[in-house]
Formats: C-alpha cells, structure tokens, sequence
C-alpha cells in the first residue's frame, strides 16, 4: 500500500491537453481532447454482452463517459447508475437519443439495433474503474489527505490547505465549500462527489500544479461506493456521533459507523481521536499506520494538548492557545476558540508532522486560518458578540455553545437562533433542541433549509422538544425577520449565535433554490439598527 508523497519539485506531467481551465466549469469539465478506445477501458472491468456486437465496437474511441442523459453524445459511453432518487436505466433512451451508443447497465434495457450494452455487477464500481483510466489515473499523481467524521471535516481541511501552502505545497480543498485552489473555486453539489466528478476534478488540479488534496470523505460517499480505487496516504477522524440515521442516509448508528470506518482501511496512515468512543472500532479498522491525538495529557495518545486557554477581544476576534506534546513540543495559537477546535488542530499537526513539515513552518497560517461560516465573529456593536456557524446538528451546536459558555459576560445572556434542515436525520432536531435548551438565555427556533419539507412542521418538531426550556423562547418562521428581531433584542454584554446556515449561498423550498447570505442579511439588520438610533 505504500505510495510515496509527492513534493513540490516532483510533479508529473500528464499526456492529455486542456484548454484554459480557470474557465472550467463544473458542467463542460468533460469538454477536453481525450480519446481512449473501448477495449483499452473495459481492461479495468469485468463485463458481459447483452446486446450488440463487441468486435464491431472494440476499437471506437471514447470521448467521454456520462451518467447523465442530457450529457450525452456521440462518441460518449453511457452508464446507467442505480442511485437513491432515481435510477439510471430509466434513462438509457434519453442517452440514446442524443448519439450515444455505448452503455454500460447492471441489466438488459430496450435500445435499438446499432448499439452496444454491456452488463456488469455493479456499474458505480465501474464507472469508479472506467473514469480513472480514461483520464488517466491523476490520483496517482496527488497525494490525498481523506477526512472525515460527524463535525470537523471542514474546519480540518482548510487548516491543512493554509498549513501546506505555507510550507511550499501546492495544496487543493474539496468538500462542504467546493473544490479550492488559490483563486480557483467550483461549488459542489454533494460534499464527496461521485468518481466521475473527482476524477475530472483530480485532472484539472493537477493541470494547475497542485500535488496534495485535503478532502471531506462523507459517509455516504462512502457507503455509495463514491471513492472506492482512491488510495489516502493519510486518513483523519474527528468524531463520530449520532447523526445522518435516515431512509435516505443510514439505516442505524452501526451502519453510520461502519461507513465512516471504511475510509480507514483506504489509507496508509491514520490519524483518529483518542477521545471519542469510537476510537478503538476506527483502529481496529486501519489497515496501515496509526496515529492518535488527544485534550487529555494522561491519555497515552501520541499527541496531546496542555495548558488551552480561549479567548475573545473586541475588534480582533477570538483565539485558542495551547501546547502540543508528543509528536511535536510546541506552543499554538488558533483563531478558533474551544476545545474542538484545539482537536481539529491537534490532527493537522499529526499530519504535517508525518509530512515531515515542522510547526514553525505554518505557526503563522494556523494563527491566521479562518472559515466564512465556521466560528465566524462579526464585528457589529460594541460589547455585543456575534457569530456565524455551521452548527446544524446537536455534537455542533453543543461545542459552540460550549465555548461560547466560555465567553459570556457576567450579565450577558446568550441568544441563539436556529431551525432544522429539512429531508435529512429527524433526530437532530431533538438533538439541536436539547443543546440549545442546556445552554441558551434566549431561543429563536425559525426556518433553516427546509426542501421538501413544510418549514412550519419542522418547526413545530423542534418547538415540541423544548418544552423544559427554561428561558427566554420565540418563534419566526421567516429567517429573515428572526434575524432583525434577534439583532434587535441584543443588549451590551450578549452573545448572538447565529446556527446552522454558515456560509451556505442557497436555500432550497419545495424544490426552489433561492439564493442567500446568512452574513448579509444580519449585517443588513445591524444597519437597520444603527439607522433608528437604538441604543442598549
């Protein structure tokens, strides 16, 4: 499994051309000059005919493979994935009638004469197969970086992509916000995207001179077999709590768990929380090296934090310091503050460590590290604190509440406003409402994003779990005008969380995504403030 790391100075050159690819899209990535024969593609599969004549096709040269009908052409090869909402066989003839004539289908589908089906077990194993080889396998030329877990994943990725880029990497993102490169940005629809978005994205980075990726490995992605055939030279695990336990998503906690695990045994390192409980399952599933970090000094993990100490000063924002021990004997200044983050940044520097890289060499890039929507403090008004955050399940919405615990004046109330997303886990909103009740002076249950779902009885749903709620409890269902009232009800010495949404652009209402800015529209409700005069 060993796979040596690729350095700055040793990047290989790939044989296919590409056009300017800052003009790259996500939709005319395949719009490249590759042409692979069909034989030369099915080495990599196992397949039979079910309808055509192989020989007359062998030699024909592919000129890109598709899973969505309306990208077909001639000169495609077509490859009808069952998936969760839909199922690709459905749509063969809608290919067809385009100009494809090569499919690929794990059963017998009506097409006309003139074309070649051919059958397989699994057709998202092979398009994972046939996707690599026809862009030439670019993973191999990149050193990957898998993280995954219940909250963590972005904040990680991004620690990574500054720490790298300090040190001399050409470092690229993909996850929750898009596949990065320096001024390069693409959104993404899932945080892990199937093989056939990866592999085109893989392609481009490397075009671009990138040689290392920090990447979300969700669940999902792997349950649905997204990254089987990548190798991770290094494999991270934040946590692992009770979430994304829905018909859509997991079946129960085991299988959640076992998903996640399976990251683990793709990787030749790993590096995992010795303080979560899942600790010793996600070891025991490591196929290569293990390495562990922890907040507990006596925990015998091979790297651990002493001494943390969060803080927050108005007009510069807040701040974790701690010590790391073990691997590394260095002091730490993040501008995350509470003990998760101290833990996101304990694995980062597990890995630069394993890179070869020395603290000193990204000190500074950790120090200045910050993510729109993640632990994003505003400045708004003097002694009030308010913060932006992705907090959309009860693990997140109880560490930021934690930390800001923390912060809070004596005096001061903590204020939070919050709703539930739609169409995923419904034990969140238990969860989130649970959080918000230990912790929170005042409530504001309103609309997150809520699909397909009725925003109202989503609502409802989280409303009926705080029952116990001891403060201060509202209601809006338009996020819009919870937020002015929230701004509104601030006086000196509060805090305002903000939860959920993050840097999200879009929010989606029986099928209608409308755009949007959790940031925008509260700095909006401040200005509205400041322009009536209302004082504390």
């Amino acid at each position: 499994m060993q796979k040596e790391p690729v350095s700055p100075e040793k990047q290989a050159s790939l044989s296919h051309p590409l056009t300017d690819d800052t003009k790259i899209t996500d939709c005319d990535l395949g719009d490249l000059s590759i042409r692979v024969s069909l034989v030369s593609l099915l080495k990599t599969i196992t397949f039979n005919v079910f309808q055509g004549d192989f020989e007359k096709w062998r030699d024909f040269l592919v000129t890109d493979i598709i899973s969505d009908s309306r990208k077909a052409r001639d000169g495609t090869l077509f490859l009808a994935i069952s998936g969760i909402k839909t199922d690709g066989h459905l749509y063969v003839r809608d290919a067809y009638d385009c100009g494809c004539r090569i499919f690929v289908t794990e059963r017998p589908v009506e097409l006309p004469e003139g074309c070649l089906v051919l059958g397989v077990h699994n057709t998202t194993s092979a398009q994972n197969a046939l996707v690599r080889r026809f862009f030439g396998y670019p993973e191999r030329e990149l050193l990957l970086i898998g993280i995954t877990g219940t909250k963590g994943k972005t904040t990680i990725v991004h620690m990574l992509y500054d720490a790298l880029m300090a040190c001399g990497m050409e470092a690229a993102t993909i996850g929750t916000t898009g596949v990065r490169h320096r001024d390069f940005h693409r959104d993404l629809v899932n945080t892990t995207p199937d093989m056939n978005v990866l592999t085109r994205y893989f392609y481009l980075l490397r075009r671009r001179g990138v040689n290392v990726v920090a990447m979300e490995v969700s669940s999902s992605a792997l349950k649905g077999q997204r990254v089987d055939g990548l190798l991770f030279e290094y494999a991270v695990c934040t946590n692992i709590g009770y979430d994304h336990i829905s018909p859509i998503e997991h079946s129960d906690f085991n299988d959640y768990r076992e998903s996640k695990a399976k990251l683990f045994s793709m990787a030749n390192t790993s590096i995992l929380n010795f303080d979560d409980p899942s600790y010793t399952y996600m070891k025991a599933h490591a196929a290569g090296k293990t390495i562990s970090y922890s907040l507990q000094p006596s925990s015998g993990a091979d790297i651990w934090a002493v001494d943390l100490h969060h803080s927050y000063e108005e007009g510069k924002g807040a701040s974790s310091s701690f010590t790391a021990h073990g691997l590394e004997e260095s002091d730490v200044m993040i501008s995350a503050p509470g003990d998760h983050n101290v833990a996101n940044a304990l694995a980062v520097i597990a890995v630069m460590h394993q890179m070869g890289f020395q603290p000193n060499q990204y000190r500074d890039a950790l120090r200045s590290n910050k993510i729109a929507g993640r632990n994003e403090f505003l400045d708004t008004f003097q002694g009030v604190i308010m913060l932006i955050d992705y907090a959309h399940n009860g693990m997140g919405m109880r560490a930021v509440l934690e930390m800001l615990t923390g912060l809070k004046r004596e005096n001061g109330r903590l204020m939070v406003l919050f709703g539930a997303v739609g169409g995923r886990a419904k034990n969140r909103r238990r969860d989130l409402a649970e959080a918000v009740s230990q912790f929170a002076d005042v409530a504001m249950v309103t609309t997150d994003c809520p699909y397909d779902e009725d925003p109202k009885s989503i609502m409802d749903e989280v409303l009926l779990y705080m029952t116990d709620f001891k403060g201060e409890l509202l209601q809006e269902i338009d996020r819009h005008r919870a937020i002015h009232q929230m701004v509104d009800l601030a006086r000196e010495g509060d805090i305002i969380l903000f939860a959920g949404m993050g840097d999200d652009n879009t929010r989606t209402f029986s099928g209608v995504t409308v755009p949007y800015s959790e940031k925008a529209v509260i700095l909006e409700a401040v200005e509205a403030r400041k322009a009536r005069k209302k004082s504390f």
